[in-house]
Formats: structure tokens, sequence, C-alpha cells
């Protein structure tokens, strides 16, 4: 190879000094440098109007060009009368140089067609109107046999010299071969002189040069494109040719290199890239090493503590596992990537994930002393995983970090991360700590294991963020496969989700009027992005992960939903709470954008039972009956809508469904009505009664009393016998029923004139609060056609033991379905009474009840054990002493 030079030079190029390059013809990559350092220089539309060579215009211009590209003048050429021994380079003249011709360069010929660059020609003109003079234009073409502009014919042309023969082998130098931990670094730099503008690629071989069986690395694809000023300055070329890269490998200890290049065009193989004459390299590779992490390294509290199955995102099944079923695992057992056709429901086969407040996890198996566990905290790469006995130390402690796409989990010991050895999935593969690569073999989720908590009932809820928003669907209410799941800032009554337990701690949640699950999309492609949406879809009951959620308690009447698929909670994505802000699944935090409330809809209607008739006169009927309202609402009225056979229903209370006359009166669940002949134009016969229980969303239920005959020879006795059991502070009074009776007043003789002191429809009645000794004065009367009669014949006196003060109420306590009905014995001046539970830590007060109050019954409320407490407020202040040991327990099943 060599250059056309003006002069020799020498210059230094790092570790070589190359001299003495002598002038002569031209490479084609020279040639084609130069024409584009030319256009550069005069480019299109540009004008010339200087003088070369003895002339002007285009024949002083294609001279010019021509002294540039070879460093001679044409004059010393060689001239050619035959067109067809035209090639790139030359110079043609058509017409004369008087004033009737063109001069033109040509910078390529292909076929019959040769294209050139001039002045004073084509470059004169823009759209068929001449705009310049001397105008100069690039790639002009004209086949052989053409006249110029039409009206010129070929004279002659200059032939310039010869360029060089192309095929030239690459040439390059080696900088610098040194070995590192696990890697080499290789810099040098290499161009080819047929094409010195492009950048070629270096291969490096590690262990063996090309050929050789004891090669360890081949790396191909070192790409020599960083620029080189010191390369293309000394060469006169353009473009980048500099490599320097570190290359890892498997190789240790005194390993040999070879460095080789490929040429532009791949017709010379490859060839050696030396140091002077040495092309051989020896270097010494040690062993990678990794770092032991600071706290302030760690990712911190990243998934809350548990019992998980850790998932490979290497496939939807694949989990981490310590082969066979031993429980607990032996100590020093490797640790495989196991696919099964169904996720694991063994507990050897999950995991329990501690938070040790400092940044990091320890993994142990499910309920057992065995930990995930780095031999001996080796600081080295690809070290094995093992099981070992846990101790504590940073070989057993863990990163958890969230990444788009799963989570990462890494080595306190090394700084490496958890990996699957070459994504072999199986006994033919193991876990190992690995520097991260973000691959599937490094991602891993936490799907929380088998639990047999159920912490809401089955029910139609609306459920709500933390944030104040109420969960919602894309779509108005035209619901389909796909619908995104959002959210709205008030509560629409037909936004709501039937919540149904399936097994293992999860749950089904449908949205009511799609009947369309919540989903996240089961594919390998998403299941584990950590923004992928929530979505509704067609229920599928065969093994859908993506439709299973784990409803876990926070707190506060808070919850958390979490994916089978993914592990991810749902997420109020950046807690948005405009309008249709989107819900996604998103790693967990403990922010309110994955906290959930959940409001049950009461769609089930009180129950009515133990229907009784009693107290049947001349005057009318009492009806008694219990009912219950398991919704959750509570209940809002009873109504005892009453008529006579006789002229059908003309005496019906009006408006009956709110009427208060035909309410009947409600004491825990018991009601009471009484049907008064007089309020029914005192019409007698046959009467006929049916009972409607609403609750306080406005369902109802219905029962239909038997008809009562009411005769009008009923006799009516008008003044009951009365009679009294004194007790401590108190007396019972008791009286014989009346048969015309429509009412009962218990009364006192009190400041020399009687009072009613209570009235109702029962035949006992307890006078409280009387002071111990004490001599009363006391009377029944009845109330007979809606008149009460005044007569005070029937009188006794009374007097209560004395008294003795019970400083807590005696409980006991019965349970019912979801419910527990409370009994207990009175406080002596007992203002008020409240019963507590202990939730968190704290007793919270549930109720409070008036100090007359004997019993309670609770609302429906969730399966567990709780702790109770009831309290009595005397004299203003509420008696809390010993109240830990006055606790008792209450079991939900």
């Amino acid at each position: 190879m060599s250059l056309m030079m003006i002069c020799s030079l020498g210059v230094y190029l790092p570790n070589k000094v190359i001299t003495n390059l002598a002038a002569s013809a031209i490479t084609q990559s020279e040639f084609d440098s130069k024409l584009s350092s030319l256009r550069s220089a005069y480019p299109n539309y540009s004008t010339w109007n200087d003088r070369f060579d003895g002339g002007t215009q285009c024949f002083g211009f294609a001279r010019l060009i021509a002294y540039n590209v070879f460093g001679s003048h044409v004059s010393s050429w060689t001239k050619s009368y035959s067109i067809s021994e035209v090639k790139a380079g030359d110079v043609i003249q058509y017409g004369n140089t008087m004033g009737s011709g063109h001069t033109i360069f040509v910078t390529s010929v292909s076929g019959d067609t040769i294209t050139f660059v001039d002045c004073n020609g084509n470059g004169n003109y823009s759209g068929g109107s001449k705009v310049r003079s001397c105008g100069i234009k690039w790639d002009n073409t004209i086949s052989k046999s053409a006249m110029m502009f039409g009206r010129y014919s070929f004279a002659y042309l200059y032939s310039s010299p010869s360029k060089e023969p192309s095929n030239h082998s690459p040439v390059g130098y080696v900088d610098l071969v040194e070995g590192g931990e696990g890697s080499i670094h290789v810099r040098g730099w290499v161009y080819d002189p047929d094409s010195s503008s492009q950048s070629l690629e270096v291969h490096v071989y590690i262990g063996g040069n090309v050929g050789e069986s004891s090669i360890i690395t081949r790396q191909t694809g070192v790409m020599a494109n960083q620029y080189r000023e010191d390369v293309n300055s000394t060469f006169g070329i353009t473009g980048n040719h500099g490599f320097d890269q570190w290359i890892e490998t498997t190789a240790r200890g005194s390993q040999p290199v070879y460095i080789h290049v490929v040429d532009a065009n791949d017709s010379n193989g490859n060839t050696a890239v030396r140091r002077d004459n040495q092309f051989c390299f020896t270097v010494n590779i040690n062993e990678k090493q990794g770092h032991v992490m600071s706290e302030s390294e760690a990712a911190g509290q990243t998934v809350p503590d548990g019992n998980y199955l850790i998932i490979s995102e290497l496939g939807r099944r694949v989990y981490l596992d310590i082969p066979g079923t031993k429980y607990p695992a032996d100590e020093q057992e490797k640790l495989i990537a196991t696919e099964g056709s169904i996720l694991p429901n063994k507990d050897y086969d999950s995991w329990t994930v501690t938070y040790l407040n400092n940044g990091f996890y320890k993994i142990t198996q499910n309920g057992q002393n065995i930990a995930l566990d780095v031999p001996g905290a080796s600081l080295n790469h690809k070290t094995k995983v093992q099981t070992y006995k846990d101790n504590a130390t940073f070989a057993q402690q863990w990163s958890i970090k969230p990444t788009n796409h799963g989570y990462t989990i890494q080595s306190r010991a090394n700084g490496y991360y958890l990996d699957v050895k070459n994504a072999i999935i199986g006994d033919t593969g193991y876990i190992q700590t690995h520097e991260a690569n973000d691959s599937k073999a490094q991602s891993w989720c936490f799907i929380p294991y088998i639990s047999n908590d159920r912490p809401i009932a089955d029910g139609t809820y609306y459920i709500k963020s933390a944030c104040g928003v109420w969960l919602d669907a894309d779509g108005d209410h035209n619901y389909k496969n796909g619908s995104n799941i959002q959210i709205q800032n008030s509560k629409n009554s037909s936004d709501t989700f039937e919540i149904t337990y399936v097994a293992d701690g999860y749950y089904k949640i449908i949205e009511s009027s799609s009947h369309l699950s919540l989903d996240v999309e089961d594919s390998d492609a998403t299941a584990f992005l950590h923004k992928n949406n929530i979505q509704l879809w067609e229920y599928n009951p065969s093994n859908k992960r993506g439709q299973l959620w784990r409803i876990q308690a926070e707190g506060e009447g808070y919850y958390r939903l979490i994916s089978k698929l993914s592990g991810y909670s749902v997420d109020l994505a950046g807690m948005q709470t405009a309008n249709s802000s989107n819900v996604q699944q998103h790693p967990y935090n403990t922010t309110n954008a994955q906290k959930w409330s959940f409001e049950k809809v009461d769609t089930e209607p009180p129950k009515i039972s133990d229907v009784k008739v009693t107290d049947v006169s001349c005057t009318g009927y009492t009806i008694t009956c219990k009912v219950t309202d398991d919704g959750g609402s509570g209940l809002d009225r009873v109504q005892f809508p009453t008529w006579t056979i006789e002229n059908n229903q003309d005496d019906i209370q009006p408006s009956w469904e709110t009427n208060s006359k035909a309410s009947g009166t409600i004491d825990g669940d018991i009601v009471t009505y009484r049907v008064n002949v007089n309020d029914h134009n005192n019409e007698f016969g046959v009467y006929r009664t049916h009972i409607y229980a609403y609750d306080k969303v406005g369902n109802a239920s219905e029962y239909h009393v038997d008809d009562v005959y009411i005769d009008n020879t009923v006799p009516v006795n008008e003044k009951p016998t009365v009679s009294y059991l004194p007790g401590d502070g108190c007396v019972m009074l008791t009286w014989s029923e009346n048969k015309g009776a429509e009412k009962y007043a218990v009364c006192g003789y009190v400041n020399n004139r009687w009072q009613k002191l209570a009235d109702g429809n029962g035949t006992s009645y307890t006078l409280r609060n009387l002071k111990a000794g004490t001599n009363y004065r006391v009377a029944v009367i009845v109330m007979i056609n809606g008149k009460w009669k005044q007569d005070f014949s029937n009188a006794i006196t009374i007097t209560p033991n004395e008294a003795k003060i019970s400083k807590y109420p005696i409980v006991t306590s019965e349970v019912s379905g979801n419910q527990f009905r409370l009994k207990w014995s009175p406080v002596d001046g007992a203002e008020k009474y409240g019963i507590a539970v202990f939730l968190s830590g704290k007793w919270k007060v549930q109720d409070y009840m008036p100090g007359n109050s004997s019993t309670y019954t609770s609302k429906k409320i969730p399966s567990g054990t709780y702790k109770a407490v009831l309290c009595a407020k005397v004299n203003g202040e509420w008696d809390t002493s010993n109240i830990n040991s006055r606790a008792f327990e209450i079991v939900i099943k």
C-alpha cells in the first residue's frame, strides 16, 4: 500500500512509529475520501469564479478538481481520443476550448453512463431558468455516445493516473491487553485501506488461536468504532477506527489472547492484529468477586412479612424449590427452579419471608429453621446457593427490590443476584448468585401461600379506596371482556362487586351488573408487569390465577387486594382521584393507594319468626314476633297493616307502609303490636293482619298472620289483681290478664296524687332505683276502648330489699351464626353501658346501651375470636377498673 503525498512525513502513534510514506497513485478509498471533501468545499449550486491551470469556468474547475484528487496537473496526463477508455478521475473535453465546448471531471463510470461534476453547466439553472453563472453541479450524467448539451461532441480525454488495486488486508495495532476479574481489557485500532471510512469488526480469542480446540471464549462483534484522531491524521483517512472494550470470560489464570480483524468486504478472512511483531498476548484472569452490601444499598421493606411461593419469570408455574419433600429440608441442599402443572400446595415448597428492619430479609422454609444461604458468605461470582440452618449471618440476608417486571433478590454477602443458572429449569440446573443481567432468570415474584383467613364474609360490596374514591369499571356499565378498572369519586349504587371465597385464602371478585371478574391478564408477557392494568374478564374457574385475590387486613378497617398471579397489590395509579383515574397492579407499598375498604351492600331482607297472637278480647289482640336482620344495615321498622273481612279493607290504616299507627314496638329482636277494635270502626268478626319488616336500605319481608276472630261477648275485667316480688333496690310487679284491656299502666302515688309511671301491653313490670326499706304505693289500671279506667282500688304497698351494690355487671354471652347476644346483671346507679373490643392492642368502644338495659344483640360480624368487655357509667364516670380481668371471649365461626 502507498499514499500519494506531497512530501515524506514521520508520525508517532502509541507504541509504533510509521515513517517515509512516499507519494504514488491513490487507492479507491482515498479517491472517495477526497471527492467527499471536495463536495463539501464546492457544494451544489455554489459558484466558482477563479482561475486554475491557465483556465476559468468549466476548463479551470475540472483541472482544479483533478489536481486536488491526484496532486498533479492534467496537462501532464496522457491524452486519449477514445471515449470507451473513460474511467473515474478522467477529464473529458467536449467541443473545443475556445468558447464552443465544455470540460468535465468524471467521478464514476457504470456501463454506458458517465457521472461527472462541472462548472458553468447545469449548476447555472433552477427550474429551467438560468439564475447564475459559473454554478457548480455534482452527479450529472451523460451516456458515452451522447453530445454534451445536445450540441458538443466528444473531442478527447485526459486519462488520470491509475488507482491502486483494491482487496488490501486491514491495517491495525494493539495498544493494550490486560486481565481483570472474570474479564480482559483490549484496546487498539484497525482500518481497511480499501474502505478507509468504514469501522471494522474485531474478534478476540481467549485460551487459544483461531481453529484451536483450547479456545475458551470467542468474542465477536467488538466494533472498532471509536474516534482516533491520531490514526486519521497519520493516514489521511476519515471515520472511526478505535476499539476499547472489557470482555467477560469463564477463563481463569494465565491465558493467551489473540486479536483478529475482519476486512470491510470479508474477502480476506481474519487478519491478526499485532503490536510490532507480537500477536499472542498473555494475561492473568482472576475470579470475579462481589462486595458485601451496606444497609444503605438495600431496598428496604418492599414485601410484607408472610408465607409465599417464590415464582420465577421463566414461567408462571416455575417456582424456587428444594428438591424432594423433606420437611424440614436437609442442610446444604442445592436449590432449583421447578415447573409444575399447577402451583404447589405443600408447606415444604413455600417460604417464610421476614423483614429484618435493616433493609434486608431472611428467607426460610415455611415454618422451619432452614434458610436460603450463600455458602461461607462467598464473594465469588456464580456461587451455588444452598439451604442451611438459620444463623442470622450476612450469608442469609437478602435485599428484595421491585423492577418493572417482578423483583430481584440480591445477596448481602456478595451483592450478586439470585439467578437460575443458564435459565435451566429442573434437576439439571441450580440456583446461583450472579451479576445483574436483567434477564427472566433473575426476576421473581411473591405469591401469598395457602391460608385459612377469611377476613370478610361473602356478599355484595362497594369497594372504596383509602384515598376517598370508589372502584368502578370503564364503559358506563356496558362492560365487556377487557373493560378497564378505574375509579369514580362518588358512590354509584350500580358499582358493586360480589365477593365470594374460593379456597386457600383467595376470593373471586365479580362485577355485579356484568358478572365479569376482576382480572389481571394471565400471559407470560404481562403477568409480571408491575403497572399492568386491572380489567374485567369472563370468570374462568379452572385455576385462572389472574382472577383470584387475597384480601389481607391492613388495620383500621382497610384491606389489601393481592393477585395470585403476580403477588402485586391492586393500586390506585399515582393516587390520582379524578374520575376515571386508572387502577393497576403494583409492588407492595404502604401508601393509601393500596388500601381499600369494603362497604357491604345489604341485599338480604329481615327474617320474621316466632309469630304469636295473645291477649285476644273484645277490645282486640296482641301480636308478638321475632325479627332479625342479617344483611348488616339494621332493622328500620315493622308494620302491621290490619283490616276486618267485613267491608273489605275500609278500615285498614292509611299509608300503612310508613304510618306510625301501624308500626310495632321494637325491643331488641322482639316486636310487639296491639290491634285495637276501636281503630277499626269497632267492628267484630274476622280480623286479618300482615307483617312487613323493613331494613334500613329498603329490603322487606312479609308474613301473613292467621286470621283472628273477635267476639263482642268476651267479658272485660277492668281491675287487674296486682302482686310483687321484692328485689335489691327494685320490685317486679305482676298482675292478672284483662281480656278486654288494650294497654296497662303502672301508676304510683307521688306527692299526694296518682301518676302514671309506665304503660305497655305486658302483665309485668320492674320498678328500679328504689330505696331499700322504703314503702311505695302502686296500682295497675287498664285502657278499654281507648280510655284509661282510673280505678286505683287495686293499689298495693311495695317495699324493696336492701340493695346489694354490684360494682361490675355480671355478663353471660351466647353466639348465633355471625351474631352474639349479651345479658348482664344491673349495676346500681348505672347511667349507661358500653361494650368494647380489644383491637390492634387497644380497647375500642363498639356500641352504647341505656342504663336500664340488660341485653344487647350485635350486628353480623366476620368470623374470628374477639376479646370483649362490658363497662358501666356511674356518676358520670366510666368504671374501667380491672378491665382485662373482666374481659370475656366471643368466638364467631
